[in-house]
């Protein structure tokens, strides 16, 4: 996945490379220039001392241009970047199957989207430049030190040997301590996304303080990981930075005592002050710098199991067409040991036809379209369409034949035109003819095309939602429609029409799970199949299933039965 960050991107990198080492050389020459003016003024030679201010001004100047193309270079560089990855990692999760993608939640996503990328924004990629930069300028500072005094860089050496190692010393806690962030922050997360979905549940209720109380306990354990990585890595600076006082004074010392026996200039001494900045510094910066990268890369490598995906299915079958239908032979799925959600289902879905799947709750209907869906492949039997059992079929061909509408309709806060196109392009005749389907002219007469349907569609009723599901479904011109109790939460008058509007369409395979039994609808259906405790009861047409006296009738005397009370 790092690869991402240098795609299209690598010239960025390469001049803030460049640049980041023109500046380091500028800063370690100022140890040069700094060493003449004391040597000039130390030997009364102040005849000299113009070419010098020339050549520390030309410094500065330089050192201006350099540092504006280096921070150019490099936020370019980290722009790109971050638009490559979360690119990368939203294709990645977006190509998940259906299955995959629910192995983990809404939260974990958003988090590896949005905190965890903040994380190693600031910590990776600035981190990237930060160690590059430190190393450079310790590098160099060890080269000028070895040119001024080897003696006095092997006093350097001996006692940087320490704040070098903390990073070796603390690095394994450090890396427990983001690990936990990053979970407690997904748990956080997960339990404000939760409670907002809930809102009115909590508000009918009656128990904000409960949620409060759950959502305070959220915070308090996130707040305190974050204050343990924080400390830790505060205890390192200042580990490091006591260190490097001992440093200074190491050279002060060391420096006093040469310059007495006459083996290096006072300008030495001075040019070795300034040097120890640009060795302390990073000594003191690069465990942490190497610490937070070592912890971003944790993050890397769970957005990367995260958005793991099997490969392009090669030896899976890719259909073109639908031609007969689509049929299950002897199917049994358990969903444990103890349970099982369908058991021996033998049903035929012929092309062009209309079926109901009615039953009580529980007893399987839902779990019969998931199946065809291809949501399970541990099912005992077949499901075949037309000639090829469902395994062997690809995920993406699959979806191409396929369209599915749940009880609840996902609504993005979009236009109508938008919500119903799903941002692609077809030409005005086909989307007036699904609109004219649909019975959506009446909506966009009322509201426009660009009206903005709000969150998850709060901006429009229940059977406007629908309408604009099937207008989809229409536009994707899938040959099956998969229609999941999507008139449970309509009136009686938005589900008739809405099942009027279903039973009319034409040219489509279309499997209705329904637990509202209006007679007047179910006697259009070309099968009812009835499922009772994940085995099909009976299956037929309306008056045969009423004429024999079976499990429907029985439905329709309860449904009666509940709708006079």
């Amino acid at each position: 996945m790092k690869k991402v960050f240098y795609e299209k991107n690598f010239f960025n990198f390469i001049f803030a490379v460049i640049f980041i080492t023109g500046v380091t050389l500028i800063w370690v020459s100022i140890a040069f220039v700094m060493q003449r003016f004391f040597d000039i003024i130390a030997q009364n030679q102040g005849y000299e001392i113009h070419g010098t201010i020339y050549i520390s001004l030309f410094l500065i100047m330089l050192y201006f241009i350099l540092g504006v193309l280096r921070d150019y270079f490099k936020h370019r560089f980290i722009e790109r970047a971050l638009n490559n990855y979360k690119l990368f990692l939203h294709e990645k999760i977006f190509n998940l199957s259906v299955k995959a993608f629910e192995k983990h939640t809404t939260g974990d996503y958003i988090s590896s989207l949005t905190n965890d990328t903040n994380i190693i924004e600031n910590e990776y990629l600035d981190g990237l430049f930060n160690l590059l930069e430190n190393s450079l300028l310790l590098i160099g500072s060890i080269l000028a030190m070895i040119i001024f005094s080897p003696i006095m860089f092997l006093c350097v050496l001996l006692t940087s040997i320490i704040p070098m190692l903390s990073s070796v010393l603390f690095g394994k806690k450090s890396l427990k301590y983001e690990i936990i962030v990053s979970e407690q922050n997904q748990n956080f997360i997960n339990k404000f996304k939760d409670n907002l979905s809930g809102f009115s549940v909590i508000k009918s209720y009656s128990v904000e303080d409960k949620y409060n109380e759950d959502f305070s306990n959220a915070n308090s354990v996130l707040e305190r990981s974050k204050y343990n990585k924080r400390f830790l890595i505060s205890f390192v600076e200042n580990f490091t930075v006591a260190f490097g006082f001992i440093v200074y004074i190491s050279v002060i010392i060391v420096g006093a005592f040469l310059v007495a026996r006459n083996e290096i200039t006072i300008g030495v001494v001075v040019a070795f002050v300034q040097l120890i900045n640009y060795v302390v510094v990073p000594i003191r910066n690069l465990p942490i710098i190497q610490l937070k990268m070592r912890n971003s890369n944790v993050l890397i490598e769970k957005a990367v199991n995260i958005s793991k995906e099997r490969h392009p299915e090669l030896d899976k079958i890719e259909l073109s067409s639908f031609l007969y239908g689509i049929k299950f032979s002897d199917v049994t799925l358990a969903m444990n040991s103890k349970h099982k959600a369908l058991e021996r289902v033998s049903i035929d879905f012929l092309k062009g036809k209309c079926y109901a799947i009615v039953g009580l709750s529980g007893s399987g209907k839902s779990t019969a379209l998931k199946a065809i869906m291809g949501y399970f492949d541990n099912y005992k039997g077949e499901i075949k369409f037309d000639d090829n059992e469902l395994r062997e079929i690809s995920a993406e061909s699959l979806s191409r034949l396929l369209s599915y509408i749940q009880q609840d309709v996902y609504i993005f806060d979009d236009t109508i035109e938008a919500n119903i196109t799903m941002k692609c392009d077809f030409c005005s005749e086909v989307i007036e003819d699904v609109f004219n389907k649909t019975g959506i002219s009446k909506l966009i007469t009322q509201k426009g095309k660009n009206y903005r349907c709000g969150e998850n569609g709060v901006a429009l009723s229940g059977g406007e939602k629908q309408k604009i599901a099937i207008a989809r479904c229409l536009l994707k011109k899938t040959p099956v429609l998969l229609i999941d109790e999507a008139t449970s939460s309509l009136d009686a008058y938005a589900s008739a029409d809405f099942e009027e509007m279903i039973l009319s369409l034409e040219n489509y395979t279309r499997v209705v799970v329904t637990h509202k039994l209006n007679v007047d609808t179910l006697k259009r259906y070309d099968e009812i199949i009835v499922i009772n405790n994940g085995k099909i009861a009976e299956k037929g047409t309306f008056y045969e299933l009423v004429k024999s006296n079976s499990y429907l009738y029985s439905l329709l005397s309860i449904n009666k039965e509940s709708h006079t009370q």
